[in-house]
């Protein structure tokens, strides 16, 4: 097995360069098809979020993981590349996946995007069994680091982190977007006792916002027209640029924009009397919020490297060995199953969860099964 993987992240691009590469996801997921359906490579996978773009490929030989590096240069254009192999490829991943590299350290969301662009590779038959292998190993692997991360009076996430900030200036504010970045900023700021509007553009999913967390929901154009005297916003949703009527905000304080990319317009950004800042802008203030974490990044990169030295030397001798991957699926299912416990099952009582979760682990040990069986059938391992 050879394995590469080529990427750039918040450390090498700006944000705001990183994020205007989003719009070519379709175009480098179509052409890691293209290059698995001409055999150059057995599998790929594309993991693209707000902090970085990574591919992962598995080439049939050194040729192909030219054409593979080739490909990816030519669609992210002048962004600069990181590239790992074999081992140093499986340990990058891992810290990945752990959020070790994150712009907040061991953000929540970052396994679950690993997760979900290797099911998105699978669904899209461009995932080996050795990557789906690579996968849950390297999932459980992170769960693990993730578990040992301190998490009294620090951010969890870069929308946690923005809830902050924007708190030390305002008590009103109006959260715009419905997303997991959203939500994220909505639970951080559950523990201030901030008065909470939610602006989206389906004024449905703003008051699923609302009815959850407290608050109350404006669809985007009433808001733009007639807003709240709101004193801080958070900006979390995609698309084109967002002029807020600043004449009709007399009383706002703090606008912060975590949405990729940006939304904040050029009146904005020229407000020398508002407090104001973009993903790139929250990088100082992310490593001063997060200074508490440096001993657990520094011990979790060295664990991570003997995690992957491990993986890597199962992945090339022993991967038919698949009894770990029930485990896995029963070990990913309860960790699901914990966050809806908090979020949409946080009504059942404890003896209708426990039958709930029951019913998930047996789902989790069947699917398992069924998952190794489809693997020796297409003898992918």
């Amino acid at each position: 097995m050879q394995l590469q993987l080529l990427g750039c992240d918040h450390r090498l691009s700006p944000l705001e360069a990183l994020g205007a590469m989003r719009e070519h996801h379709a175009t480098l997921a179509a052409r890691l098809l293209d290059l698995c359906q001409r055999g150059v490579a057995h599998g790929a996978v594309l993991v693209d979020t707000c902090n970085r773009v990574e591919v992962v490929c598995e080439p049939v030989d050194a040729t192909a993981a030219t054409a593979c590096r080739a490909t990816v240069r030519e669609v992210l254009g002048q962004l600069p590349l990181h590239e790992y192999t074999d081992q140093a490829a499986v340990e990058h991943l891992v810290c990945v996946a752990t959020g070790i590299d994150s712009l907040v350290p061991g953000e929540e969301q970052i396994l679950g995007q690993v997760t979900r662009a290797f099911r998105a590779a699978t669904d899209a038959g461009m995932a080996t069994g050795h990557l789906q292998s690579l996968c849950a190993r390297v999932v459980a692997v992170a769960r693990t680091l993730r578990g040992q991360r301190p998490h009294h009076g620090v951010p969890n996430s870069v929308a946690a982190l923005a809830a902050q900030l924007v708190s030390a200036h305002a008590t009103r504010v109006a959260i715009v977007g419905a997303g997991a970045m959203a939500r994220a900023a909505a639970e951080e700021f559950q523990h201030t006792g901030t008065e909470l509007w939610f602006v989206n553009r389906t004024v449905q999913r703003a008051e699923g916002l609302a009815a959850h967390f407290g608050g109350r929901a404006l669809g985007l154009d009433p808001f733009l027209a007639a807003p709240p005297d709101v004193q801080g916003i958070v900006l979390a949703l995609g698309g084109r640029a967002l002029h807020l009527p600043l004449a009709r905000l007399p009383a706002l304080r703090a606008v912060v924009d975590v949405s990729q990319p940006a939304v904040l317009d050029a009146a904005i950004r020229a407000r020398s009397d508002l407090f104001v800042l973009d993903l790139d802008g929250l990088g100082p203030h992310a490593k001063a919020s997060c200074r508490a974490l440096e001993q657990w990044v520094t011990d979790s990169r060295a664990l991570a490297a003997g995690h992957a030295k491990v993986l890597w030397h199962g992945l090339e001798h022993s991967g038919k060995g698949l009894g770990h991957v029930v485990d896995l699926h029963v070990e990913a299912a309860r960790d699901e199953l914990k966050k809806a416990q908090r979020r949409g099952l946080s009504h059942l009582d404890e003896r209708l969860f426990a039958t709930v979760a029951t019913l998930v682990e047996r789902i989790a040990r069947r699917n398992a099964h069924l998952h190794i069986q489809d693997l020796k059938a297409k003898e992918l391992v």
